[in-house]
Parts: structure tokens; sequence; C-alpha cells
């Protein structure tokens, strides 16, 4: 029952160590792609000249995308994950699963041991039953019996101490599984522990490839001329929205009383096409 949990566990872990060598492998792939793309020079852009020649404009700096970005340290820093991972964590894995490997080729040896203790002591029970089958039929002066008989309790007590150094030797290789099996179990707790430590160090590649563009041009570059800032002039609360007064179809608050297309509560009297508020009667 040990033995089968330990596997499960044993499983599991293999199945994480497969997972983690895949993420390393791309985790090196992308830090070589990056360095590709950062060693791309700069799109450029192209114009036509009146004579139909083709060129390319001339950059006042940063001609590759890489400019000023350590290049060695950002791919550095996938050798040193893979540093990391077998000096800190791949040793200790790598002693649990050959300690687990041991305990396997014990439990291994010790279930061929009981099969042979099993047959031993079967043939120990089968020569001891012929033997009182015998003892039963020789009768006094029948030699040929008693020769048999002789020969059956010979062999008999040979194949008993067989079987007593079987079953000793399996009592003996039992005890070394338990103690194989204890100590091995007594180091998946540092394992547990380890797996923190892979995630940190998991944590820290991507923290030291990222410091390897400190150095580059911060903001981005724009061929085109920029637009022009504009103040908006915030407006107080008690100022009139000003009008167009050139337009005769807005209703203004204070408006050109020479239009007399538009009603207002003061009015020029003297225009007698707009009506005023106030009754000439």
């Amino acid at each position: 029952m040990m033995f089968r949990e330990a596997s499960t566990y044993f499983q599991h872990f293999k199945t994480v160590i497969k997972k983690l060598t895949k993420l390393m492998k791309d985790y090196e792939d992308v830090t070589s792609s990056v360095r590709s793309l950062l060693e791309c020079r700069v799109p450029r852009l192209y114009t036509v000249e009146t004579d139909g020649s083709v060129g390319a404009e001339l950059l006042d700096g940063d001609a590759f995308l890489g400019s000023g970005i350590e290049l060695d340290r950002l791919t550095s820093t996938s050798q040193s994950l893979q540093a990391r991972m077998s000096e800190e964590v791949y040793g200790t894995i790598h002693q649990w699963f050959r300690s687990y490997e041991r305990c396997k080729a014990l439990l291994t040896a010790l279930e061929e041991l009981k099969f042979e203790c099993d047959s031993r002591r079967r043939t120990v029970l089968t020569l001891d039953a012929r033997r009182l089958e015998f003892a039963g039929k020789v009768k006094k002066g029948d030699r040929a019996r008693e020769a048999m008989l002789k020969h059956t309790e010979e062999k008999l007590e040979h194949k008993q101490n067989k079987s007593e150094l079987c079953a000793a030797e399996f009592e003996e290789k039992e005890e070394e599984v338990n103690q194989a099996m204890r100590a091995l179990l007594s180091e998946v707790q540092i394992l547990s522990e380890l797996i923190g430590h892979i995630f940190q160090i998991l944590s820290d590649a991507p923290g030291d490839a990222h410091k390897s563009f400190k150095g580059a041009v911060s903001g981005y570059r724009s061929t085109g001329t920029p637009a022009p800032k504009v103040n908006k002039k915030k407006k107080s609360k008690n100022e009139a929205p000003s009008v167009d007064k050139t337009n005769p179809f807005l209703g203004p608050t204070s408006m050109d009383v020479s239009n007399p297309f538009l009603r207002a509560s003061t009015v020029d009297k003297t225009n007698p096409f707009v009506r005023s508020n106030e009754s000439p009667f």
C-alpha cells in the first residue's frame, strides 16, 4: 500500500518534470525569437522620386529595434534558468527518483523471494506427507522400503533447511524494504518545499530578462507632423453662450435688433414687420 501511494506520487512528479522541461525549452525558444526580432531593422518609409527612383528615408538613429537593449543578457537568462534548475532542483529530485527505483527493485526481488519461499514450503509439505506414507507401509525386514523412507527423510531435511534459509532471507529483505520505504517517504516533504522554489526560479528568469531593456529608447517615433494642442477654455457658469450674430437663424440671449426675423423681448418698435410683446392697444 505504501509503495502504491509512492508510485502515484512518483508518476505525478514525473509529469511535472516533463512539463517543466518543456517550459524551459519554450522559454529558450521565446528568448531566441525575441532576439531575432530585436535584431531586425526598423521598417523605413520608402518614397518615389520624380525621376521614378525609389529610395528609403534615412533614419536619424536607432536603425534596429533592439538598439540600447542588452541582447546577450536577454538570451543568457534561459541558460541561467537551466543552470539553476540543474543545480538547485534536478539534483534533489533525481536523488529521490533513484531512491524510488531502489525501493521498486527491492520490492520486485522481495516478491520473487516470496514465491520461492512458498514453493519451498509446498515442497516440504509434500515430502513430509510422502515420508508419513512410507513410514506406515514399511515392514520389518523390508530393506527397499526402509531405504526409500531414509532417502525421503534426508531429502525432507535438506529441503527444510533450504526453506528455513529462504524464510530468513525473506524476513531480512522485508525489513530492508521497510527501511527504504520509510526513508523514501520521509523525503517527500523536502520535495513539496522544492515545488515553491521551482516557481521562484521560474519567476526570476523573466525579471532578469526585463532588466536587459533598461537601456532601450523609450517612447514611439512618428513620421507625421504632430497635431497642435488645443487649450480648451473653461466656461464660467454665469457666462452667456456666445452666438454668431451673422446667422439670422440662431436665437441668442442678446441679439441684433436690426434683424427683423428674430423675436426678442426688446424689439425695435419702428419696424413694422416685427410684432412686439406689448399690445398696441
